[in-house]
């Protein structure tokens, strides 16, 4: 074993040993108030044993008894006035103003007057035999004092119940305001998530309606020029100068809608590519069939005045 690894072992068993000496002083410092407070009882106990058979005119035996009782009634009410006078002083450092109080100063008061009779106990009967018989006073002032004594141990216990009530209850409070904040915030997700899909859907039925406008007013432009050539084709039936005016017309009607196909776009879309022009919107704002715009614009762009964007000065020249 090197001196690293020795010194690691040493470390290890100091703690160890550590460990173990913090257990055993745990264990003592609960037993030992008990063990201290035994000493005046024991004292009481072998006096009372002792003496109160020819004071009282009692069989030992009945002494003995006695004296057990005292012992251990000086025994615990040693230990209750102690801890009820310390519990009480903490609770009210820590009270608050809508808490009780707990019986700080009569806890002291119980506590005092137990060492009194405690040693004045101890006097009259070792110290003083003789007057043994006086040790009957504070042998039965202890009974009024371990009364007391439980009854603040009894009210601090209502105090301190009352408090942790309190604590769970606000505990369960910050839990369900948790929870329903929680709760709020997905009923607020929920709903702008509908209200997205809200906005959705009522964009999605302006296209459909808008869609349909186009789709009626194209094919009303249809119906009105099956119409037309319908007319046109029976009037001119069987008679070639009309037929020659017809084709006439139609030229000069193509030339004006190619004019006017250009003109609006010299005046509503001027700078916006040749691509994204929209030849729907354009056939419905003149009245033409989107087939004839289709057509002119190709040959707007055929004799270059369209060359990728629309150029006003291009278009009107």
């Amino acid at each position: 074993m090197n001196s690293k690894e020795l010194k690691i072992n040493k470390e290890e068993k100091l703690e160890i040993l550590e460990i173990k000496f913090r257990y055993w002083m745990g264990i003592a410092e609960v037993f030992a108030p008990i063990f201290i407070q035994s000493i005046p009882a024991a004292l009481t106990l072998v006096s009372i044993g002792v003496l109160f058979p020819a004071l009282l005119h009692i069989d030992p035996w009945l002494a003995w008894s006695i004296a057990a009782f005292v012992a251990i009634g000086m025994e615990l009410l040693g230990l209750v006035s102690v801890d009820v006078y310390f519990a009480s002083k903490t609770f009210n450092q820590t009270r608050k103003d809508d808490e009780g109080k707990a019986p700080e100063g009569a806890a002291l008061l119980v506590m005092m007057v137990y060492a009194v009779t405690a040693l004045l106990i101890v006097v009259l009967l070792k110290m003083f035999p003789s007057l043994a018989i006086w040790s009957l006073i504070p042998l039965t002032l202890m009974s009024i004092l371990i009364v007391s004594a439980v009854t603040m141990k009894k009210r601090l216990s209502e105090l301190i119940s009352v408090r942790d009530k309190e604590v769970a209850k606000k505990e369960l409070q910050e839990i369900a305001d948790s929870m329903l904040q929680k709760l709020q915030e997905k009923v607020a997700t929920e709903e702008l998530h509908n209200k997205k899909l809200q906005e959705i859907v009522a964009n999605q039925k302006l296209q459909i309606e808008k869609l349909q406008e186009e789709v009626a007013q194209t094919k009303k432009l249809q119906q009105e020029k099956v119409a037309e050539n319908n007319a046109t084709h029976a009037i001119t039936q069987g008679n070639p100068k009309l037929q020659q005016e017809k084709v006439a017309n139609t030229k000069v009607a193509k030339n004006n809608s190619l004019q006017k196909v250009a003109d609006y776009l010299a005046q509503n879309c001027n700078g916006v590519a040749t691509n994204e022009i929209d030849h729907a919107k354009v056939a419905i704002d003149l009245q033409l069939h989107r087939t004839t715009v289709t057509r002119n614009i190709e040959k707007l762009q055929e004799v270059a005045k369209l060359n990728g964007y629309v150029n006003k000065e291009l278009l009107i020249n």
